[in-house]
């Protein structure tokens, strides 16, 4: 085994069979963003504050953003015979979009 001072010693270098490989890159493609300057300073201090580039926080954000999946959430409504689909994650604030409204299949003594 050995340590990383002996690899550091120039001396023990095998650098007669040494191989020259050009370096891989992969493809890449730059994209723009228009940013108001508050949320540019928030988004800057926030990746700074993680040890962060801002582009590796942009990106880091936006893939864990686009892989997360769509599961829908269904709520019956006791009682009324309504049910509603929520779409979309559920944070802070909690935004739903009723996708269908299901009339009631009988009718309730309390409604005729």
């Amino acid at each position: 085994m050995t340590k990383d001072s002996d690899l550091e010693n120039t001396d023990n270098w095998d650098v007669e069979s040494a191989e020259r490989r050009p370096p891989v890159r992969r493809r890449r493609v730059v994209v723009s963003v228009a940013l108001p300057p508050d949320d540019f300073d928030k988004i800057a201090r926030f990746a700074e504050l993680n040890g962060m580039k801002v582009s590796e926080f942009l990106r880091e954000s936006a893939l864990e953003r686009a892989s997360r999946s769509f599961v829908p959430t269904h709520i019956v409504l006791a009682g009324t015979g309504h049910s509603i689909v929520f779409k979309g994650e559920f944070g802070v604030s909690t935004k739903g979009e009723v996708l269908a409204k299901e009339e009631p299949e009988f009718s309730s003594p309390l409604t005729r």
